[in-house]
């Protein structure tokens, strides 16, 4: 029988928990490098899926973002609130609500690209440049293996 030790080493050495606390890491570095904007890493995916026209209404930013429409009401509210969007409704279908980044959030959007490169660059200081491309190589094979 497998101690509870063990069922932990293998846990804490499993590829995906790994790549999860990597994941971990990389939020609490762009959020402390957002701070200053008074923006959270969870904010940045909706700017910049609204910035590069990738999506336009709640529920394509839920899909998008991979929230539910819920969640992404109240992260939309946040930045509505923040001056950074607003919400506009469609005259040929009041159902259909369109975000729009305002002047400001299309100003903060094209800034989020050389924050999360600069703590990108920062966790990735200690790897060789072969070793960052080896790593992109092999994430990239996990995620195209399984879309």
């Amino acid at each position: 029988m497998e101690t509870s030790a063990t069922l932990e080493e293998d846990l804490e050495g499993s590829v995906f928990y790994l790549m999860r606390r990597a994941l971990e890491v990389g939020r609490r570095g762009i959020d402390r490098e957002l701070e200053p904007q008074e923006l959270t890493s969870a904010q940045c995916a909706p700017l910049l899926k609204l910035y590069l026209n990738q999506a336009s209404t709640v529920g394509e930013l839920a899909r998008e973002c991979k929230h539910d429409a819920g969640s992404m009401t109240r992260l939309l509210d946040r930045l509505e609130a923040k001056g950074l969007c607003h919400r506009e409704r469609l005259a040929k279908d009041r159902r259909t609500v369109i975000i729009r980044l305002t002047d400001h959030g299309r100003e903060v959007a094209r800034a989020v690209p050389s924050i999360l490169g600069k703590v990108e660059a920062a966790k990735l200081s200690r790897f060789s440049v072969e070793e960052s491309e080896l790593l992109r190589k092999l994430l990239l094979r996990i995620v195209d293996g399984n879309e």
